[in-house]
């Protein structure tokens, strides 16, 4: 959200109290576009029903996000006014780190006698330090530089300000999906980011890696060939990439070798704060009704709770899948197909599993993909992660809804003539695009069972997907509600 103004912030505190969409239409939506280096950067400003730096202090102080705007709701419009001749300058987008300060002073000095702060709830120093964390970010027009340092690899240099626990994402959007994506320096959390494609790598950090550099290599084909200057790179601060499950890039060559290594992070107290501070943005928790989405999640994640296990469902299913500590024990691991539910607070020892109180946040993987009897391969940003999931998860015995549409001749014509679909226990959306002439497809999107549509999908990488030529034949899948509802997923 770098480049909202103090006047855009304004607005946050009376949206809270006015319909959700409606305030996404009138302040979170605005975005700002600049060229650099041939590569365009969007800025995103809001993912969920609260402006990010809302949040974002919410969860320093560990409080909800809604209390915390509607404390500060008079206050802000008083002091607002009285700081207008300071903050000039901050909403005329000046790049000067003292002059941002300047106007942050005025609001701070002025939070003495704030009525909130005689509640007792927060005191003037616990304030000052989570906005000192997130507010220089919020108002920094610093952006993320971009450089092609070959046709295939490529160099995003991090802005020096940024928020407090890797609260961004960068969003790296290729031209098409290459047979390999690599990235350095940088974790995937493709499954907790919004309007997502299957060409996107959504990349963030925790304090296993350093640095302002993430570095990447694509891998072409005869499919899937681009030059690096032709990304999209789009930086968002409005995702607590910090307190989601995280996967480092695999695989490390094409076709993958016998043994793919990484390590999964997930900072299971990061979680649990965020769950406390309101309802989060965490799209496979969504429902179509805002207010009982909030009642299921306060039901899910009571307060104090310590959230432990993650959830993976993989696009197809692999030979074989082991989970270990960062020592190498072995971690409780169980699966169903292409589920796999870890518990990292359960290690083996020699008779069974037992609980630890060892720190269990980064975890080892080896993964076997199989792929010269199954030809099943994926990425980093392909795998469906569910922090903590619900009872019957590992069994797949939720259903889920999709969007169904027959030989539709477009998305839009799909959208028009389309309806939802109940699926059954366990089962996938699939969407199907078949090019039949040069100029003409034909797009079908239903439920599937499971393990068909994966079998399917794997034909993509049998180059059965040729997405400009005559005859190819494209599936995809998915494993949230509607999540099918438009081609960016398989496009």
């Amino acid at each position: 959200m770098m480049k909202f103004s103090i006047a855009v912030l304004l607005g946050i505190f009376f949206c809270l109290e006015r319909d959700s969409h409606a305030c996404r239409q009138e302040v979170c939506r605005r975005k700002r576009t600049v060229e650099e280096s041939d590569v365009t950067l969007q800025l995103r400003g809001c993912s969920g029903e609260t402006k990010p730096w809302v949040r974002q202090v919410a969860f320093c102080l560990g409080m909800s996000s809604a209390e915390i705007a509607l404390k500060m709701k008079d206050w802000y419009s008083t002091t607002y006014q009285l700081c207008n001749s300071n903050c000039e300058i901050v909403r005329a987008g000046t790049k000067k780190m003292n002059e941002i300060t300047t106007c942050v002073n005025c609001f701070k000095a002025r939070l003495v006698d704030a009525n909130f702060m005689t509640s007792g709830d927060v005191t003037y120093d616990e304030i000052v330090n989570c906005l000192d964390q997130y507010i220089y970010a919020a108002l920094s027009n610093e952006l993320p530089s971009f450089q092609a340092e070959a046709e295939a690899r490529g160099r995003v240099r991090l802005p020096t300000v940024r928020p407090e626990n890797d609260w961004w994402a960068l969003t790296v959007r290729l031209p098409c999906k290459p047979p390999m994506f690599q990235f350095w320096n940088a974790y995937c959390i493709n499954s907790f980011a919004d309007d997502v494609r299957a060409k996107d790598f959504v990349l963030s950090q925790n304090r296993l890696v350093f640095g302002r550099n993430i570095v990447f290599l694509a891998t072409f084909n005869e499919v899937c060939r681009f030059d690096v200057s032709d990304i999209q790179v789009i930086w968002d601060e409005s995702i607590p990439a910090n307190a989601f499950p995280q996967l480092s890039s695999f695989p490390t060559s094409f076709p993958p070798r016998r043994q793919e290594h990484g390590n999964i992070f997930f900072n299971a107290n990061a979680f649990g704060r965020l769950m406390e501070t309101d309802d989060g943005f965490i799209p496979e928790l969504e429902t179509l009704n805002p207010k009982r989405k909030k009642r299921e999640l306060i039901a899910r994640f009571p307060q104090g709770d310590i959230l432990r296990k993650i959830g993976i469902i993989m696009p197809c299913v692999v030979k074989n899948f082991e989970v270990t500590d960062r020592l190498g024990v072995p971690i409780s691991l169980q699966n169903n197909q292409n589920r796999y539910l870890i518990d990292p607070s359960m290690l083996q020892t020699a008779e069974s599993f037992v609980r630890t109180s060892e720190d269990t946040s980064t975890l080892n993987f080896t993964l076997d993909f199989g792929y010269s009897s199954t030809g099943c391969i994926f990425g980093s940003n392909e795998p469906f992660v569910v922090p903590d999931p619900p009872p019957g998860w590992l069994e797949g015995n939720k259903q889920i809804m999709c969007f169904q549409c027959i030989g539709a001749s477009s998305e839009e014509e799909c959208k028009r003539i389309g309806k939802a679909e109940q699926c059954g226990a366990g089962e996938a959306c699939q969407s199907e695009i078949r090019r039949i002439e040069s100029d003409k497809i034909s797009i079908t999107k239903s439920c599937k069972q499971s393990l068909a549509c994966q079998n399917n999908q794997i034909n993509n990488n049998r180059l059965q997907c040729r997405p400009n030529q005559t005859t190819s034949v494209c599936r995809c899948c998915c494993f949230k509600d509607y999540c099918n509802s438009d081609g960016s997923h398989c496009t």
